[in-house]
């Protein structure tokens, strides 16, 4: 008997060991090794030893400094820079609505009204007296064969001070060159003076506009982004998907049809699905609307990008919300019917109660799925995901470990990952719970 039983409880060691084999080796395994790796600078083809850091990734995570690309934030982007030329031309939008509301300064503002004087049409001209190259023209013509050579470098010593002067706000009177005369004739003296006053003038305009023609744009990073996709598949595939079943549980005409077309885009890869949207935003919006730029412009990207993963997540919502829909009794609905109840009604306090758990089954699954895309985003973003707004969180981490070898620092974002889904689902399973006991 004793025997028997070891017997027994060696065929059972011996079934369950290569399975038990295959998850500690490639799951359990890989599992305990990533959550070390992520207090470690741990990276991809590098010989060198490993150290513990602590929790430097994470810190670097959530620091402005550090990794500019995974947090939302708002960036000023200058629309000039002091080595720039000076426009010729300044929009009235961009005038007014940016450098006359920015500038305090009564001194900045009177010189950068002098220098761009408005024409007929509300736009606003640089004067001729404010073109380096005319500057520099008359600079020419009225030294003559003078300025080569030694006295050109020495000019060109004098605009540096000048610029560094005006950029620093100090008075031009505090440029020192070498006297006019050794260059110029006596008579140039003065033109030549008012030349350099006119070059001063020159840099300061400059300052103003590299200072105040700047525009705040939100950049929604790597978790803006991955929330953004999460709430519109939530907020729309959704109520969409069960629009859609409510519809095909009434036998509408090509049911199956409807069904089978709305099923397709789940059923085929996210790689292929990417390929249909980036066929259609490429290539046949452009024809229709005669817009090029649909995924490479990022106010459109990220909401192209989402509204794809509500066509792919339809198909599979649709199918969870018509298995909820079929196996609530027909009676309750002939009941209601019979006594007199309309359509919104029995949709509300019959439909709605009975579909609670079909309900929860589908947010959680569009939560968790949403949280986690990477291939679709992949497919259609390619190498530009990060200046179009469209990085979702696991996409960043694939670039962190295999592009940028930090497999510490990508490690890191997953269990960082792995805890938002952990209390984004705890949380509507609380809610969700409550719901279903108070119904």
């Amino acid at each position: 008997m004793v025997t028997s039983k070891r017997k027994q409880y060696l065929h059972f060691f011996l079934f369950v060991f290569p399975a038990c084999f295959v998850c500690v080796l490639f799951i359990l395994y890989p599992f305990i090794y990533g959550i070390c790796s992520a207090f470690t600078d741990a990276d991809w083809g590098s010989n060198t030893s490993v150290h513990y850091t602590g929790l430097e990734n994470f810190t670097e995570i959530f620091d402005p400094a550090g990794d500019q690309r995974f947090l939302p934030r708002f960036n000023t982007h200058y629309l000039f820079k002091d080595n720039y030329e000076l426009p010729l031309t300044i929009e009235s939008a961009v005038y007014k609505g940016m450098l006359l509301k920015r500038i305090k300064n009564r001194e900045e503002l009177a010189l950068l009204e002098k220098a761009y004087p408005a024409d007929d049409n509300g736009n606003y001209i640089l004067d001729r007296g404010y073109t380096e190259f005319a500057l520099f023209d008359r600079l020419m013509i009225l030294s003559g064969k003078n300025l080569s050579g030694k006295n050109q470098t020495w000019f060109s010593a004098i605009l540096d001070e000048i610029r560094e002067a005006a950029f620093a706000g100090h008075p031009l009177e505090t440029v020192q060159w070498e006297p006019a005369a050794k260059i110029l004739p006596a008579a140039a003296h003065n033109e030549f003076s008012g030349l350099l006053e006119q070059y001063y003038l020159v840099f300061k305009v400059k300052k103003i506009l590299s200072t105040y023609l700047y525009k705040t744009e939100f950049i929604l990073g790597v978790v803006g982004f991955t929330l953004l996709y999460t709430l519109i598949n939530l907020l729309i595939a959704n109520p969409v998907a069960l629009l859609l079943a409510v519809a095909l549980n009434r036998k509408i005409l090509a049911a199956r049809i409807v069904h089978a077309f709305l099923f397709l885009p789940y059923v085929l890869s996210a790689i292929t699905v990417s390929f249909l949207c980036s066929f259609s935003f490429e290539i046949v919006l452009p024809f229709i609307i005669g817009e090029g730029t649909w995924l490479d412009n990022p106010e459109f990207a990220p909401l192209l990008i989402a509204f794809s993963g509500v066509w792919r997540n339809c198909g599979c919502l649709v199918l969870i919300y018509l298995a909820g829909l079929q196996a609530i009794p027909a009676e309750y609905r002939e009941a209601a019917t019979l006594d007199g109840a309309n359509h919104i009604y029995m949709f509300l306090n019959i439909t709605g109660p009975l579909l609670l758990p079909s309900l929860a089954i589908g947010i959680f699954w569009t939560t968790a799925s949403s949280l986690k895309v990477f291939d679709l985003v992949f497919g259609l973003t390619r190498t530009s995901a990060y200046t179009t707004n469209t990085a979702s969180w696991l996409l960043d981490i694939y670039i962190n470990a295999y592009t940028g070898n930090r497999f510490g620092y990508a490690m890191a974002k997953v269990l960082l990952l792995s805890l938002v889904c952990i209390l984004l689902t705890c949380a509507q399973y609380l809610v969700m719970k409550k719901q279903e006991a108070a119904k």
